[in-house]
Order: structure tokens, then C-alpha cells, then sequence
């Protein structure tokens, strides 16, 4: 399957992905955005089925075929305007039967693009963030395609 994540920060996230997966046998070709070169150039993730790409997001999109991708993940920029623009670019190179989603949901211009496109038709979860002294609720959103 391929994955999508616009927005890598510091890439933990790619890098349990691509840990999870090997560990379950699963081969997933795993792509991360991310418009910050020297921020990509800093981090140390290789993997044979990882490739990260150094552009915007929105744009990056335009390189990739239609129905190409079983999960997009938005977390680049979360302003109301880059979410949406991130969102409309993706969603036709999501597969029909994928899902797209993001987190920071508590933002409000994340929360205020997702309402706007998708209305009523998201879902909303918690996960569980324990990068600080207290573990706290992470909220994200899911679209099923």
C-alpha cells in the first residue's frame, strides 16, 4: 500500500510507520512532504520503501497519479487556507476505499478546513500524545474515500 504524509515535522511519525509495518510483514512505500530541505537534510530515516520529498504540498500532489494513494495524512500547514488546498490537491490521488486524515484537529483553521469540505462526513478520534511530562489527549480526523 502507499502512504502519504504532508507536514514531517521531526519525521517520528514516518518512522513508526515504517517500523509498524516491517514488524507486521507489510509492505508499505511510505512518502513524506515536507517544504523545509535543511529541516529533511537533519533527519536520519532511510528505508528502502521511504521517500522524502522537499516541496509544498499542495504542489507536490501534481506528481502523483490519480488514485495512487491508500492513506494521505495532512499535517503540513495548518492554516484554514493550506489545509484546504492540501485537501482539494490530494483527494484525487486518494484510492477510492482510502482514507485521509490528519491530526491537530483542536486548531482551528485544521477543525475549520475539514468542516468546511467534508461537513458532517469526518470522523474524529483521540489518540494519546506522551512526548511531554503528562500524557494528553491528540485529536485527528478521518475521512473514509
Amino acid at each position: 500500500s502507499a502512504w502519504v504524509e504532508l507536514g514531517i515535522y521531526k519525521g517520528r511519525s514516518l518512522a513508526w510507520l515504517i517500523v509498524a509495518a516491517a514488524n507486521a510483514n507489510k509492505q508499505v512505500e511510505v512518502t513524506g512532504v515536507d517544504l523545509v530541505p535543511q529541516v529533511l537534510d537533519s533527519r536520519n530515516l532511510s528505508a528502502p520503501n521511504l521517500l522524502l520529498i522537499p516541496r509544498d504540498s499542495a504542489a507536490t500532489a501534481s506528481t502523483f497519479a490519480n488514485e495512487s494513494a491508500d492513506v494521505v495524512w495532512v499535517d503540513a500547514d495548518h492554516s484554514r487556507e493550506a489545509c484546504l488546498k492540501d485537501i482539494d490537491a490530494w483527494w484525487p490521488k486518494l484510492r477510492t476505499g482510502g482514507w485521509m486524515g490528519g491530526d491537530d484537529y483542536e486548531m482551528q483553521g485544521v477543525r475549520e478546513a475539514v468542516c468546511h469540505r467534508f461537513g458532517p462526513h469526518h470522523e474524529v478520534g483521540y489518540g494519546t500524545l506522551t512526548d511531554g511530562a503528562e500524557p494528553r489527549p491528540y485529536p485527528y480526523w478521518l475521512v473514509h474515500k
